[in-house]
């Protein structure tokens, strides 16, 4: 989106609001158990490339959020 000229902020705020709401939900997920199984992947796996992924996007709002949201517990754990 930023390789094109022009202002971009409402634009990225609009993706970061959206990037939030959705590692709100995959942290509702692992919260309820994150060593299901989703693709071959562990959701706990999923959560830790999610904030990578995220914080390489540039989208650290969204990657606090989804970090925040799921430390409180080890990563890849049951309940």
């Amino acid at each position: 989106m930023t390789a094109f000229p022009g202002d971009h902020r409402a634009d990225l705020a609009t993706l970061e609001a959206s990037a939030t709401s959705s590692a709100r939900k995959l942290a509702g997920v692992y919260h309820r158990n994150p060593a299901w199984i989703y693709q071959g992947e562990t959701v706990g796996r999923i959560v830790r490339d999610g904030v990578a992924m995220l914080r390489a996007c540039g989208l650290r709002g969204a990657a606090n959020a989804l970090s925040a949201a799921t430390s409180g517990r080890a990563a890849g754990t049951a309940r």
